[in-house]
């Protein structure tokens, strides 16, 4: 290949070895170690081609970071890092999502997500070669997605971090939609070098402890290099209340004085609280004389005297019932700060260790193995959990507490705890019995977990030089396990034992909370508290084993431009994934009713999650794929403004052994105008495999709030509301339904780019600039149509006089008989249970520009002076509806359903939730002898948050963020502290709070962090 990039934006052949972190020579080996005998000390391989010794860096949209730019970031984990690439988009994997519930990937796990494409469409690579998935999983975007663990990568281990900004599957096959990314580890290390480091995060408890050795050493006349790194980090919790912002989940304080002031969106409390929702097992209305304690249909709950009580119905404790179930409005003062009992970070212990080994057997033949292991034990807290109305748990009559309990007790004695004036004929002589339908037993305290995450990985292989051609060929073989385990969930069974007792220490739902603080921690306890303790453990593992062969030379054969290069190579892995939810709740350990009650989720007896079955599976995969590099003009051929011309062509064939046949392109070309002047363009087809999560999970069941739009039209009919916006939510189960027929996603990716060299004057130094447009036309993405979704569906097929099967209803009640009256409408029960199902989308179209800028100066009287500047522009994220989803779209267009709620999932989705418009980082490097400083900063700009709106479908703003980072250190060069090297840094130095939203801690963890103003010191020792 001609030399292009080279000529265009290096100052002198031997830049690349002089400085790796250009954005133009992307490497994706350890340039500067020694030349081995497979290679020519020129050679560069860079991420993008398979081709040794090629150097197509003007082809190829790349971001890289050296150590200093590493170290300007002020980063320790791997997700703090990433975060600081303006290309990556939301963070799916983090700590302050609490909607998963036990479903969800807990513990020491970040996920990178390059432009917001979604989690699994960025493919990760540790040394060039792929990292195993998180055996965890969650829901994202409406489908359950893994992802490769950044947090096991050692922040301090990094000698550079690669980003290709371009589809590149016919080069990596399956997951490089959006990109790769790929983490180079310090390798051939010669010496000793010890570090630690302490930090602290301002007003908070929160701490982070590391510390770490490297070590190499040549043998045999250099022949030979082993080098070994090892680190251990320590991290305290952060409590919801040592933050001013994430005290409290109701946020509506803060929107005081905006358009969404009392809005009832920023109340993130819970409806199910210590304030029980009771209804008779036999529904009646039970009277107190001629004053109705429940409803015609039993329903009935627990109120402090200043909410209002039905007659004299005042039980111990000093609260009272009410008839009827919680008022959104009422009653909302009894909605339950769940962060009292919430961390916003768990606390953890990370060890790494990490080793390689190369050695030369002769001129032409190395041998390479390498060896990691990381360990985490993660500490985290989450809130109690409750009773719905999907899994209600029956309380006897004869329960000590119950005030429609029998006359009288056990041994004879009267019960005190009866209601007075209760009529025998609603309530006979023997009591009756109660369904807990709503509650929380917040008086048992938080749910404490721990999770075990471990991961291990061996490569081994051989590479050397046969002719004209490099060839190199390598096993892997890496499993990851985790162990989640959940100290203090609830028995159902257990607890209802408790529930059953007819003495004082028996389980008394029926209490409420603390009159004075109806909201906060429950300040009349239960005397037991522990007997329906137990633990449960979900234990997952997935695992990697691939082998691969490649061939390559960069002079094929020669045409008048220069040399063709190309590369060859086949590849064969496996996969697996095994998930064990835990005996509690995969079925082997049901909840076992006392009373014989069965129904769906008697399978579960752990309370507040539902059934979800063990799940495994495998797949093979094998490929082969081809790649050339073709110079079409050099400029030795004298052409008017056609300095250069150069041509990437690659393709790549994979057999998946659960789905078949894939083949992919990708046209890559660039044009040299003139020396310092260059025009790039691509074209790929990429796709991605479902996970296996995807296609073989067994169906599962979470519990959510939605609002019923059929029941909401029927009240604004009525006059109850005024609008939808103000519709109240009811706690509804989806369940999830696998699909093994769903196809891969496939992507169509174009981009087009400039790269400018200006010459600066003699000493001026070097700057380097580039701007990039890039498109991602998306087909089949996999995903729900989502249960909101079926139920405004169901909302419509109702209007036209029928309903939506996958929406399933109770029976109609008395009282929703009156509630539909007068309407026009058909009466319709309480939603049960939504069923959605994985699919393939409609399309997605995907838009945006990457803005980079370079300059390096050295050699001046002040010192060396390196600044980066990176910007992604979002344009265009346009998602097509499903005929379902225009269905619902054009009746609202035309009136026939109210316009006043979100279709969600379709149409312009820019600016919405985790896809700002921009995000911007910056660095600053300034070294002059012993002395080194540095600031990073990164700029996040507002969205728009779809789970807040007005009545006018306004959405809630989040604020934009940007944070600035520095530090100072000396490097010491002479005398006793030879080899020392200090450094001082503050992140978030202006102590910036994350933007407000309507979210559990009061901010999208997803784009933002509650890390606040954290002082570091480091210290390090070589020998």
């Amino acid at each position: 290949m001609a030399g292009t990039a080279i000529a265009l934006l290096l100052p002198s052949p031997a830049f690349a070895q002089a400085s790796s972190s250009s954005d133009a020579p992307a490497t994706a080996e350890d340039v500067q170690a020694p030349a081995s005998p497979r290679e020519n000390p020129g050679d560069i391989v860079v991420t993008g081609s398979h081709i040794q010794g090629a150097n197509p860096t003007g082809l190829l949209p790349v971001t890289n970071m050296d150590e200093d730019e590493v170290a300007a970031t002020g980063a320790d984990t791997g997700d703090d890092l990433f975060r600081e690439v303006a290309q990556a988009g939301d963070v799916g994997f983090n700590e302050s999502r609490m909607s998963g519930n036990l479903t969800d990937s807990r513990g020491d796990v970040a996920s990178i997500n390059i432009r917001s494409l979604g989690t699994g469409n960025t493919l990760v690579l540790l040394n060039g070669r792929r990292m195993v998935k998180h055996p965890g999983t969650q829901v994202e975007n409406l489908v359950r997605v893994q992802t490769a663990n950044i947090n096991e990568i050692p922040v301090s281990a990094i000698r550079r971090v690669e980003i290709l900004r371009d589809g590149a599957a016919a080069i990596y096959g399956a997951d490089a939609v959006a990109g790769v990314v790929n983490i180079v580890l310090d390798k051939r290390y010669e010496g000793l070098k010890l570090t630690a480091r302490y930090g602290f995060s301002e007003d908070t408890d929160h701490y982070r402890l590391s510390s770490s050795f490297k070590w190499g050493r040549s043998f045999n006349d250099g022949r030979t290099n082993l080098t070994l790194f090892g680190s251990y980090y320590k991290a305290s919790p952060m409590r919801a209340d040592e933050r001013d912002y994430s005290a409290s989940s109701d946020q509506r304080p803060r929107v005081e004085g905006t358009p969404f002031e009392g809005d009832t969106n920023f109340d993130l409390r819970s409806n199910t609280n210590p304030w029980a929702w009771l209804v008779l097992v036999n529904p009646r209305t039970v009277r107190q004389g001629t004053t109705a304690l429940t409803n015609s249909s039993g329903q009935f709950h627990i109120v402090p005297v200043q909410n209002g009580c039905s007659g004299s119905s005042v039980i111990a404790g000093g609260n009272c019932l009410k008839t009827g179930l919680q008022s959104a409005t009422t009653d909302r003062n009894l909605y339950w700060n769940e962060n009292d009992q919430r961390w916003l970070l768990g606390g953890r212990e990370r060890y790494n260790l990490y080793s390689t080994l190369e050695h030369e057997f002769s001129e032409n033949l190395e041998g390479f193995a390498e060896f990691n292991y990381y360990r985490a034990d993660y500490q985290g807290q989450r809130n109690r959990v409750g009773t719905t109305s999907t899994s209600m748990i029956r309380i006897p009559a004869s329960n000590y507490w119950n005030p429609f309990g029998p006359l009288t007790m056990p041994d004879g004695s009267p019960n005190p705890n009866r209601l007075p004036g209760l009529t025998l004929a609603t309530v006979p002589a023997e009591g009756l019995d109660v369904y807990l339908r709503t509650y929380t037993p917040v008086d048992v305290g938080p749910r404490p977990y721990t999770v075990k995450d471990e991961n291990y990985r061996v490569v081994a292989g051989l590479r050397g030089r046969f002719g004209r051609f490099d060839w190199e060929s390598g096993f892997v073989y890496s499993e990851a396990h985790k162990k989640d385990i959940s100290h203090a969930e609830i028995s159902k069974t257990l607890f209802q034992q408790a529930l059953a007792r007819t003495t004082p220490d028996a389980y008394n739902p029926f209490n409420g909370s603390s009159a004075t603080d109806p909201s906060g921690p429950d300040a009349l306890p239960s005397e037991d508290l522990t007997s329906f303790l137990v633990s449960n453990t979900r234990a997952s593992k997935s695992s990697l084993a691939s082998w691969d062969a490649r061939l390559s030379t960069p002079d094929l054969f020669q045409l008048p431009a220069g040399d063709v290069g190309i590369a060859l190579g086949t590849e064969w892995r496996r996969e697996t994934y095994a998930d064990d939810r835990g005996d509690r709740i995969n079925g082997t350990i049901k909840f076992e009713d006392m009373f014989g009650r069965t129904d769906g989720n008697s399978d579960s007896d752990i309370m507040g999650s539902q059934p979800l079955p063990n799940t495994a599976a495998n797949r093979n995969v094998i490929s082969a794929y081809a790649e050339l590099a073709i110079p079409l003009v050099s400029p030795e051929m004298g052409m008017p403004l056609i300095r250069a011309i150069d041509v990437q062509l690659a393709g790549r064939v994979e057999r998946y052994s659960d789905f078949g046949w894939i083949a992919k392109p990708k046209v890559a070309a660039s044009w040299e105008i003139a020396p310092r002047l260059l025009v790039r363009g691509s074209w790929s087809q990429s796709f991605r495999a479902p996970d296996l999560a995807q296609v073989s999970n067994a169906d599962s069941q979470a519990s959510s709030g939605y609002q019923d739009y059929y029941r909401c039209e029927a009240d604004k009919r009525a006059g109850r509301i005024p609008d939808f916006g103000v519709c109240a939510r009811a706690t509804t189960l989806t369940n999830y339904r696998a699909n093994a027929d769903l196809l891969a996603e496939d992507a169509e990716t174009f981009s087009y780019g400039v790269v400018f060299q200006p010459k600066l004057p003699s000493g001026w130094g070097r700057l380097t600039l580039m701007l990039d447009y890039w498109r991602v036309h998306q087909i089949n993405a996999i995903g729900l149509f989502g249960a909101g979704n079926h139920i405004a569906l169901d909302y419509l097929l109702r209007l036209r006089g029928s309903s939506n099967p996958a929406v399933i209803r109770d029976e109609v009640t008395p009282e929703q008989l009156v509630t539909f009256a007068g309407t026009g409408l058909e009466p319709a029960g309480t939603i049960i249970e939504v069923f959605d199902r994985f699919m393939n989308l409609q399309p997605e179209t995907i838009e945006g520009l990457d803005i980079t800028a370079r300059y390096d100066v050295r050699g001046t009287p002040i010192g060396n002076i390196s600044v980066r500047l990176n910007a992604a522009h979002l344009l265009k994220y346009q998602q097509e509806p499903s005929a379902m989803a225009q269905e619902l779209l054009d009746a609202q267009a035309s009136g026939e359903i109210d316009s006043q709620f979100l279709v969600p999932g379709t149409g312009d989705l820019l600016r919405q939730n985790g896809r700002p418009r921009w995000r911007v980082t910056g660095s600053l490097t300034w070294r002059n002898g012993p002395v080194v400083a540095g600031m990073s900063a990164r700029y996040i700009s507002s969205v728009e948050q779809t789970g807040a709106r007005l009545a006018d479908l306004t959405l809630w703003q989040v604020d934009s963020w940007t944070t600035v980072n520095a530090y100072v250190g000396y490097d010491f060069k002479h005398g006793a502290m030879k080899g020392t090297s200090v450094r001082f840094g503050v992140n978030n130095i202006a102590n910036k709070a994350p933007p407000l939203a309507a979210a559990d801690f009061g901010y999208l963890g997803s784009l933002h962090n509650s890390i606040g103003r954290h002082f570091y010191a480091q210290l390090s020792k070589s020998f």
